[in-house]
């Protein structure tokens, strides 16, 4: 049998390839240009699961420092939680900027380092705390190193985007049984969030914020909180930390029985 090949070997073969022909994989991302340097113009969208190759060499004589800039669309889904990464950063961009952009055109938020120690790769991670969907956001990724003479095969980054909003099937707090919500922290830095409540046909319950230092391990019983209490159903959790970083389960406690029932806490698969 033979065996599949990964997303991430897949693109490295692509690559590898490319340069074999002669023609480097930097200048694929020509293909969005001259569109992606326009907000609102740009038609390149990311999605969970995203991985792209692009470069900021020369730009138009209007651009910043007279280098490229690109803009990402990306969707947003109800009470769901994003993060978009910058890595694979030549030297020839560095520093690089990695925000999020409104439908006003408007910059409202920036990028953090990935890392403790150089910071080159770069995250922006964030929640869409309304439930409903928002359509209207743009990524923005420039060089803060003006172009004079530069090169585009050597302003090259990679930028992958993730939805990391975790799910739980099965809470219940019906009947005899109780359920503890268990979640623990393990990046290296703080993270906050909301934990969603869902009837079975999908109504939201209520919501219950969260906030995890480095390590920390949130433990709720959920029928203490007045909207899950008496009720079964789902749960989820959105989120400002990176993909992978909370982990966790749901336990029903069954005292008749002393059966206990565990749910572990699930990313969105990519």
């Amino acid at each position: 049998m033979t065996k599949p090949v990964s997303r991430r070997r897949r693109l490295g073969l692509y690559l590898w390839t490319a340069a074999l022909l002669g023609w480097v994989g930097v200048a694929l991302a020509d293909v969005w240009d001259p569109y992606d340097r326009n907000q609102f113009f740009t038609g390149n969208e990311l999605v969970h699961g995203s991985e792209q190759i692009h470069e900021l060499g020369p730009g138009a004589s209007s651009d910043p420092g007279g280098r490229d800039i690109d803009f990402f669309r990306i969707g947003e889904r109800p009470l769901a939680s994003y993060e978009v990464v910058v890595d694979g950063i030549s030297n020839e961009i560095l520093p690089l900027t990695l925000e999020r952009w409104n439908n006003q055109g408007i910059p409202i938020q920036g990028s953090v380092s990935v890392s403790s120690g150089v910071a080159r790769s770069r995250s922006l991670r964030w929640e869409n705390s309304v439930n409903s969907s928002v359509g209207g956001s743009y990524v923005r990724v420039a060089s803060l190193t003006e172009c004079f003479a530069c090169s585009s095969a050597r302003a090259a980054y990679h930028i992958r985007a993730y939805e990391t909003t975790y799910s739980l099937p099965r809470f219940n707090n019906s009947g005899t049984q109780t359920t503890l919500l268990i979640v623990q922290n393990m990046a290296p830095q703080a993270v906050s969030g909301s934990v969603h409540f869902w009837s079975p046909t999908g109504a939201r319950l209520g919501t219950m914020p969260f906030s995890l230092t480095t390590k920390q391990t949130l433990v709720q019983n959920t029928a203490s909180l007045a909207y899950a209490a008496g009720t079964s159903g789902s749960i989820t959790i959105s989120h400002d930390g990176r993909y992978g970083d909370l982990s966790g389960k749901a336990v029903a406690l069954e005292p008749a029985t002393g059966f206990v029932f565990d749910t572990a806490l699930a990313p969105v698969p990519h």
